[in-house]
């Protein structure tokens, strides 16, 4: 979504399972942080795989984008990890108007899940672009719940260091 290299966008119908067998709704899942192109692939595979086993009949379609910038593997390790968050966030923004045009293209009523900051991605898209959906499942979301209702502020959410703060000041 947005350019972002790896594979090419398979956008059509499989052989193994025809639009026509599904129940028109079309499920979209957006991954989040530190996700590569070769993980996104494996992540939307197992996310398929799940929800189908699970009674699901839509269309399925997995997102990738540009959320691993600055990722490297740790010596000694196979984890990787990319360390400016920040930067990625900035690319969640970025490809809002890729996603919202992507599901455009896609056949049938749009239930959406994202997952942890593909959730900035998804409400950007929805928020500043127009993206159309029937539901909209955030998964461990990494968006602050003021970002949808200013008036959700609430102490308990908050290090107890910042109790002391005058509520004036915040």
């Amino acid at each position: 979504c947005g350019g972002i290299g790896g594979e090419p966008s398979r956008l059509y119908e499989p052989d193994n399972l025809p639009d026509s067998e599904c129940d028109g709704r079309h499920f979209v899942f957006v991954h989040g942080y530190n996700v590569n192109s070769a993980d996104a692939r494996k992540w939307g595979d197992q996310m398929f795989k799940r929800l189908r086993l699970s009674g699901m009949k839509s269309m399925f379609t997995a997102v990738n984008w540009k959320g691993d910038e600055s990722q490297f593997s740790l010596m000694f390790s196979d984890k990787q990890i990319s360390p400016d968050y920040y930067v990625n966030v900035k690319n969640a923004f970025q490809s809002a108007p890729a996603l919202v045009q992507a599901c455009r293209d896609l056949p049938g009523e749009k239930v959406v899940l994202a997952h942890s900051l593909g959730n900035m991605l998804v409400s950007s898209a929805a928020k500043d672009h127009g993206l159309n959906y029937s539901k909209y499942y955030m998964l461990n979301a990494a968006v602050p719940m003021e970002a949808y209702d200013n008036g959700s502020f609430s102490y308990v959410m908050c290090d107890e260091e910042w109790e002391k703060v005058p509520s004036n000041y915040l």
